[in-house]
Parts: C-alpha cells; sequence; structure tokens
C-alpha cells in the first residue's frame, strides 16, 4: 500500500472511530453523526452513524450546510434548520445541525455533520467538542 492510501485509510479509520465515539456519547441529543468527504466539486458520505441520508450521498458544493462548509472551511452553527436557506433535510425530525471542516494541510479533505432533532442543540462548548473531533479525523 503506497504512503499516500496508508494515510487516507488511517484518516478513514479514525473517522468511523471519531463518528461512532460522538453519536454513542451523545445518545438521545445526536440523531445522525457522519462525515463527508471531498471528491472534486463533491461532498460524498463516509461513515456514519444514524438513518440513511437517502438521496444524499453525494452534494455538490457550495449547496446545502455540508457542501458551503467545504467551500468556506469555516465551521456552520444551525440553530434551526427549517430557517436555514439551502438546507438540505435528510431527516424531517432535524432540527439542528453543526458541520465542521476536516482540514489537511490548509485545505478541506471532507466535514464532520452532527444534527440534533432538538432545536439549538449546540453550545459552545458541543461545537468546540465537534471541532476537536473534526481535528481529530484530519490527523488520521
Amino acid at each position: 500500500m503506497s504512503r499516500e492510501w496508508a494515510g487516507k485509510a488511517e484518516t478513514s479509520d479514525m473517522a468511523r472511530l471519531v463518528v461512532e465515539d460522538l453519536a454513542a456519547k451523545h445518545e438521545g441529543l445526536f440523531n445522525w453523526v457522519g462525515v463527508y468527504w471531498v471528491e472534486g466539486d463533491e461532498v460524498v458520505l463516509g461513515p456514519y452513524v444514524g438513518a440513511y441520508p437517502e438521496g444524499h450521498e453525494r452534494i455538490k458544493i457550495p449547496q446545502g450546510v455540508c457542501g458551503s462548509v467545504a467551500a468556506s472551511g469555516k465551521t456552520e452553527v444551525v440553530p434551526d434548520v427549517r430557517k436555514r436557506p439551502g438546507h438540505i433535510a435528510c431527516e424531517i425530525a432535524t432540527r439542528s445541525e453543526v458541520v465542521a471542516p476536516i482540514s489537511s494541510g490548509g485545505e478541506v479533505i471532507g466535514v464532520l455533520d452532527v444534527d440534533s432533532n432538538t432545536p439549538d442543540a449546540f453550545d459552545d462548548a458541543l461545537v468546540a467538542e465537534i471541532e476537536e473531533a473534526a481535528a481529530a479525523i484530519a490527523a488520521g
């Protein structure tokens, strides 16, 4: 296995571990936790915990919150997804969302997406935890 592919495998393994850990730690508050990897002009579904996002396996950049964060490289906190223009609803029950960039070498390589059925579910401490989780994924 080439060094580049080994690095990608390590990052993917770390993503799976982080996603599973976040989902378990915040069970009941987080209803969906997952990663989308940047591939060209899209983000593509990676490891996740929650319902299968039917029809949202690939999202064009900069559409939706995930595509927007992939384009900007900045975390977006959405207290009420129903009020966010361009929000892509994967589950009708989702009320709030945080998406943090996964960056390596100054480039966004993916996004960590966390959804909640609770409106305004994400305080500063949770946002910081999600950003730290995104950084851990990038570190592989």
